[in-house]
């Protein structure tokens, strides 16, 4: 009988010991995931997820150590804490369960486990320990949901439904009033009322279908900063010779590790750390492009300048990917949304957009050269005196 009642907490002890085992190491390798995305538009660790993680691994020391100390000589009921750390990975791998959280669910599941045994072997009342669990995962969802809300607080914002959208119809188009059942008297046979015909009135004018335009300054719009104006002038003739003429490749020695984010990958034949040239991009993710397909970048047809921009400070960059002096936003003729980065009156990266502007120029931006066009200012021939370092060609030519 002795060995049995040693048995128990030993299993108890072994099954803790690898849930927090299983957490660290589901932590550690999260935060090495994060820390190795390079790329600028990446996942930051502070203040979340990191946050997560640090309570993450804290909670599976308290429960490993409230495991080793769920004893009924000890007078102490442990087996609270136990059940309330398990309540809490739980909630956690819930609320995660598109990103990390899974991977907290085997550590979970052990700590459940484990205080269902001890309260087993001490003869507990397990329905007290259940709300226990219960109130702990709600406590964490909450806390989840306060933290995302002080630290990211338009993540949770509602989304204003769009106004409704009139879509014309023909004129003589018709539509059939609902059809009418009569019960008959025989039971096998039914009457069905004629339908009336009612026409659909006209509606107002037809709404276009596609991407909604997006407004760019006139032909003339400027900085005064003769590297920037003579890069718009050939972007937005079209000029693709001259284009790749301006292109300025970074050298960086290559890696064969796969993986996204860091340095350029090698291609066949290259060994690992061989110094290639290398021109940065971004899109949905980072990648470079090597010169001999270099056409395949500067290719493109902008309709009109968004806006020049000088890059912030805070910008990300590295020996790799060079951040830019100066941006020049462009919208092509499909209405996408890019941002040619400048350095020394050479193009240096090009950034492909995936969110609107307004979310995706955020960080980057340190202030406004010629700022994105109102609603009065693209109507106008030329930006309005406001923008103090613009001037039409005429007056820079002077």
């Amino acid at each position: 009988m002795v060995r049995n009642a040693n048995a128990a907490p030993l299993l108890e002890r072994l099954l803790a010991i690898a849930g927090g085992i299983i957490c660290w190491v589901v932590c550690i390798r999260t935060w090495q995931v994060v820390l190795s995305d390079y790329s600028p538009g990446g996942q930051a660790v502070w203040p979340l997820p990191g946050l997560y993680l640090l309570e993450m691994m804290v909670l599976s020391l308290v429960g490993t150590f409230a495991a080793f100390h769920d004893r009924a000589e000890l007078r102490r009921d442990w087996g609270s804490v136990t059940w309330a750390v398990a309540g809490i990975f739980l909630a956690f791998a819930v609320m995660g369960a598109w990103s990390i959280g899974l991977f907290f669910l085997p550590t979970a599941l052990m700590f459940v486990v484990v205080a269902i045994l001890a309260d087993t072997r001490q003869k507990r009342n397990v329905l007290v320990h259940i709300v226990v669990y219960m109130i702990a995962g709600l406590a964490q969802v909450a806390l989840m949901l306060m933290a995302i809300r002080v630290f990211y607080p338009t993540a949770l914002a509602q989304t204003p439904a769009p106004p409704p959208m009139t879509i014309a119809t023909p004129p003589a188009t018709a539509t059939l009033n609902p059809v009418t059942v009569i019960p008959s008297r025989t039971p096998w046979i039914t009457t069905v009322a004629r339908p009336t015909i009612m026409p659909i009135p006209r509606t107002s004018t037809p709404v276009p279908l596609g991407p909604v335009p997006i407004r760019v300054h006139p032909p003339g719009a400027h900085t005064v900063i003769a590297e920037v104006d003579s890069i718009v002038t050939t972007v937005l003739a079209g000029d693709v010779d001259a284009m790749r003429e301006l292109v300025h490749y970074t050298i960086a020695g290559c890696v064969k590790s796969p993986g996204l984010g860091g340095p350029p990958k090698c291609e066949s034949g290259e060994a690992d750390g061989t110094r290639v040239e290398v021109f940065p991009i971004l899109g949905s993710e980072g990648g470079f492009v090597r010169p001999s397909s270099i056409d395949t970048v500067v290719r493109f047809k902008a309709k009109g300048l968004y806006g020049i921009y000088r890059v912030s400070a805070n910008a990300y960059k590295a020996d790799y990917w060079p951040a830019g002096e100066y941006g020049i936003v462009l919208i092509r003729d499909d209405e996408a949304a890019l941002t040619v980065l400048v350095e020394n009156g050479e193009i240096v990266r090009i950034v492909y957009h995936m969110q609107p502007l307004e979310m995706a120029l955020n960080q980057d931006v340190g202030e406004w050269l010629l700022s994105p066009p109102t609603a009065s200012s693209s109507s106008k021939a030329l930006p309005t005196r406001s923008d103090t370092n613009i001037r039409p060609l005429h007056d820079a030519a002077c």
